[in-house]
């Protein structure tokens, strides 16, 4: 008879082995991993996740009115219609006075439009809304200009209105006599002689061309005001009488002092009670009459002509 413990032994030894599942450390199996939701939740706790979802709300809310709400739409602004019936009237030698008339209840302002016969069109100015005429001044004397008027939104320019021209006026001087003297409000002005010379040669060399012969125009100007008088060569002018055309100012530096006289300089600054004198040259032709010839200089705002 065979004993129990053995055949316990060898059903031992028999008996299958079975692997267990792996553990991971601690004993802890692998979690799911988080939804982008549950990391908000995380991140800012339950009192900011309602604080978010309260802004988005918000956003939501704001965007659904705008889209919406025709009181928040801008009013659609239309171009103004153009104005009509522009006038130009030369009033001086040196302004235009423009009229126009207001066609439009929406326009902003008024733009003016200036050119020279040949020229292109520039902006000269802006007047604002209702204003119906413009003065333009500091124009050339004898000169003709053309304009035309357009309205202004934000929409943008209106049709053109009508083109109108006027030619400025010939300018009227205050007439003097040589040697008389005239006292502005902050200057005085003495043309003390007028005298033809001819062209100076020396050998065969001369100072002007042929057929040609010098006009002397001596000056003397004296500064009345507290200001800085500035003084130049060039604010005289010697021109026909009759047709206006300008003499050649001939640049005289004084080389030939002793023949012509001290010339007057190209610049010369005057502080009050100053005065500076000089001579200036031009080249005429050698027929020109003194008596057709005037010496013009602007003096506060005017044209003053000394005639012999």
């Amino acid at each position: 008879m065979e004993s129990s413990g053995g055949n316990i032994g060898d059903s031992d030894k028999e008996a299958e082995v079975r692997p267990t599942e792996p553990e991971d450390e601690e004993g802890i199996t692998e979690e799911e991993p988080l939804t982008p939701l549950e990391r908000v939740k995380i991140a800012l706790g339950q009192r900011g996740v309602r604080v978010a979802l309260i802004l988005i709300l918000a956003v939501v809310l704001i965007v659904v009115l705008i889209t919406t709400c025709p009181l928040l739409e801008s009013p659609t602004v239309t171009i103004a219609n153009g104005p009509s019936n522009l006038t130009a009237t030369a009033e001086s030698f040196s302004l235009i006075r423009l009229k126009w008339q207001d066609n439009s209840d929406n326009e902003d302002k008024f733009i003016i439009w200036r050119k020279r016969a040949g020229g292109k069109y520039s902006m000269r100015a802006t007047v604002g809304a209702d204003v119906t005429s413009f003065r333009d001044a500091g124009l050339s004397e004898q000169t003709t200009y053309y304009y035309r008027v357009s309205a202004f939104n934000d929409a943008g320019n209106s049709p053109w209105s009508n083109e109108v021209s006027a030619t400025t006026k010939i300018s009227k001087p205050v007439y003097h006599k040589v040697p008389t003297a005239f006292q502005g409000r902050n200057q005085s002005l003495s043309v003390v002689s007028i005298t033809k010379t001819d062209r100076h040669c020396v050998f065969d060399r001369c100072l002007a061309y042929p057929g040609t012969a010098f006009v002397v125009v001596a000056v003397s100007t004296t500064n009345h005001g507290s200001d800085i008088l500035v003084v130049k060569r060039n604010d005289f002018v010697l021109r026909s009488s009759a047709t206006r055309d300008a003499y050649e100012l001939f640049d005289y530096s004084g080389g030939v002092g002793s023949l012509l006289g001290e010339p007057l300089p190209k610049e010369h600054w005057l502080s009050e009670g100053q005065s500076v004198s000089g001579v200036l040259v031009y080249i005429v032709s050698e027929t020109a009459s003194l008596s057709e010839m005037e010496v013009v200089y602007i003096l506060d705002g005017s044209e003053h002509a000394w005639q012999l």
